[in-house]
């Protein structure tokens, strides 16, 4: 970990975002995390770097911090297009944080309509449907119904291991 931080001190982005992100998957060390990534986005303020640290937010349950990020990276076209695993990540964690509402706001704003978000990510929207009992979720195939079973379930597991 130390190679990390002298590399973080030294002005690698990749170094400090690796960092928090290795502690994040590691469910580790939330604080240490969350530094590192305050330490990277307030240096290089680049979506990946805004993205990591909003994640580093919302595992320390600063909510209202991490929705001010998310403009500076759900909608970097880069971040998008390259990173639908990395925005799984994100959405999941917010449905694991109780944030089905401001989810929705999301999927429904005039930007998530422009980039397909309910088609791009069709069983985190139904599992946002779901938590937020809306009608709209009757109209899910039975196709989708497994797999939005697992992404509830996943968001279930991961408020357990990012309380």
């Amino acid at each position: 970990f130390k190679h990390f931080e002298k590399a973080t001190d030294l002005g690698s982005e990749f170094a400090s975002f690796f960092y928090s992100f290795y502690l994040f998957i590691l469910k580790e060390k939330r604080e240490i995390s969350l530094e590192h990534a305050h330490r990277a986005f307030h240096k290089f303020q680049s979506p990946v770097c805004s993205f990591n640290y909003a994640l580093a937010l919302l595992w320390s349950n600063s909510v209202e911090a991490a929705w001010e990020l998310t403009d500076k990276f759900v909608w970097d076209r880069d971040s998008i297009q390259g990173g639908t695993d990395v925005m799984t990540t994100f959405l999941t964690l917010a449905l694991a944080k109780n944030q089905a509402q401001p989810l929705y706001n999301l999927f429904t704003s005039p930007q998530g309509q422009e980039q397909d978000f309910k088609d791009r990510y069709k069983p985190i929207w139904y599992a946002i449907l779901k938590k937020l009992d809306h009608p709209d979720f009757l109209r899910m195939g039975d196709e989708l119904s497994q797999t939005v079973e697992e992404v509830l379930a996943k968001a279930e597991q991961m408020a357990i291991d990012y309380k």
